[in-house]
């Protein structure tokens, strides 16, 4: 992987793109194999679909999810604070002091998830498993007002990642990153006579970790 190779997959990774709110990851996709693929369409529950060469038989699929799993925002409190719901499964005890993106009104919001610190947690409290009625999501606002100037109840989110060694979403993205790279690397080769493409491949390789 050449620099220009991982510019593209380290963006293609830190992009928010929580299911159902996956349209910024896609557009990152789909504008990197445009140039190299014969045709390319989305459908209208999001899907993305490069086609190299229309008129080849056998044709073969290759297929990754490019969502992730993440938050919405469900609650608004007076301090700011912002109470979530999950898309996907979490285990709630990984979660406090995880950095998160909010896909907010203007642009994206960066948080923090906090709980209620070890120190007041009575004895009950601290033989229990940590639930997320518990936690809140923190974006340093000063009150709900300021906080629903960038963050409205109904927005989504996910893990912040903040790395270039790690990310929150490379199990799916790294094989969308991978399909990318395939499309381009084959652009030069021959495209078919333009017949018309069937949604029926002759063979599909998916993947998801």
């Amino acid at each position: 992987m050449n620099d220009e190779q991982f510019a593209f997959f380290q963006q293609l990774v830190e992009t928010t793109g929580p299911s159902g709110y996956e349209a910024e990851t896609q557009r990152i996709w789909r504008d990197r194999v445009c140039d190299a693929a014969a045709e390319i369409s989305t459908d209208a529950l999001g899907n993305c679909v490069a086609v190299l060469n229309p008129g080849a038989r056998p044709s073969v699929m290759l297929d990754a999810h490019i969502d992730e799993i993440g938050f919405v925002v469900k609650y608004i409190d007076e301090n700011g604070y912002l109470y979530f719901g999950t898309i996907g499964g979490f285990d709630p005890s990984t979660l406090p002091g995880n950095r998160v993106r909010i896909l907010g009104t203007h642009g994206p919001v960066i948080g923090v998830i906090g709980r209620k610190p070890s120190h007041l947690l009575s004895e009950d409290e601290r033989k229990q498993a940590p639930d997320l009625k518990t936690m809140w999501i923190d974006i340093g606002a000063r009150d709900r007002t300021e906080a629903e100037t960038v963050v409205r109840v109904g927005d989504a989110g996910g893990r912040a990642s903040g790395s270039r060694s790690r990310g929150h979403s490379l199990s799916d993205r790294c094989l969308r990153r991978r399909i990318a790279h395939r499309r381009q690397r084959d652009a030069d080769e021959s495209r078919g006579d333009g017949s018309r493409h069937s949604q029926r491949p002759d063979a599909v390789s998916a993947h998801c970790v």
